[in-house]
């Protein structure tokens, strides 16, 4: 079965009182069949302690496919025209109050 893992992330410096976070984003997906990508993802902030007096740290939890109505082979493909729809739910793990922030997402990924 074709999947990917993919990660990122960085430091990201704040003005005035609020603290100086790290952004992370963790992503990984697997194609049951070739037009169809199952993925799910973590993306979120870790505030740097001592950097400032306005602390928020959270992580955010989605799960979806995308589905190519139309384009090459694969979700990815690069150098033909392509058409893709996404769809994500999504939740708060951790942060905020978990229980009130949930998402839908919708996407449209377009190549010409």
């Amino acid at each position: 079965i074709p999947c990917y893992f993919g990660a990122e992330t960085g430091y990201r410096w704040r003005n005035a009182h609020v603290c100086n976070d790290i952004p992370y984003f963790f992503e990984c997906g697997f194609w049951p069949v070739s037009w169809f990508l199952v993925k799910t993802e973590i993306d979120g902030y870790k505030c740097h302690a001592g950097t400032g007096s306005i602390k928020e740290s959270y992580g955010i939890w989605r799960i979806g496919g995308v589905w190519q109505v139309f384009g090459g082979d694969s979700v990815l493909r690069q150098g033909n025209k392509m058409f893709n729809l996404e769809f994500q739910y999504g939740m708060t793990l951790w942060g905020k109050n978990t229980t009130r922030y949930q998402e839908w997402v919708l996407k449209v990924q377009t190549q010409f």
